[in-house]
């Protein structure tokens, strides 16, 4: 645990400075957060560290909840709802140490959200047409 703990401590000051002096937004404790997570889960995945995935599992749930905070009102209740649905089994799934099947219902979520994505914008470019005359 205390080498997650120090991974997302070190990439959060590194993402801070990054953010600082380029153009990009991210938020560094989240980005820290997601990419600690990830590669543990590939680390772990692929038999080269021995983590716990309850430990994954817990990042990932944190990772999660804020993601669908963000992009919650943008998306709407559906997109809210599908995501707490098959992101719950994607957390579980990892817990289990069921990484492959973690990684599809994962995969499942973000092809669903790009699509929202998708169809957003596609949703804004019409309204501009409607307004036109």
């Amino acid at each position: 645990m205390i080498y997650l703990l120090i991974a997302i401590l070190i990439l959060t000051f590194v993402l801070y400075f990054v953010r600082k002096t380029s153009d990009l937004t991210i938020c560094p404790i989240c980005m820290a957060t997601v990419l600690t997570w990830c590669f543990a889960f590939l680390a772990v995945a692929f038999n080269f560290l021995e983590i716990s995935p309850i430990l994954i599992a817990l990042l990932m749930a944190i990772s999660l909840g804020a993601f669908i905070e963000k992009y919650g009102s943008k998306f709407g209740l559906i997109w809210k709802t599908v995501l707490v649905l098959v992101g719950f089994p994607a957390v579980y799934l990892v817990a289990q140490g069921a990484f492959l099947k973690a990684a599809l219902t994962s995969l499942a979520l973000l092809i669903f959200t790009l699509l929202f994505f998708a169809l957003k914008k596609e949703k804004k470019i019409n309204d501009k047409f409607e307004e036109c005359c």
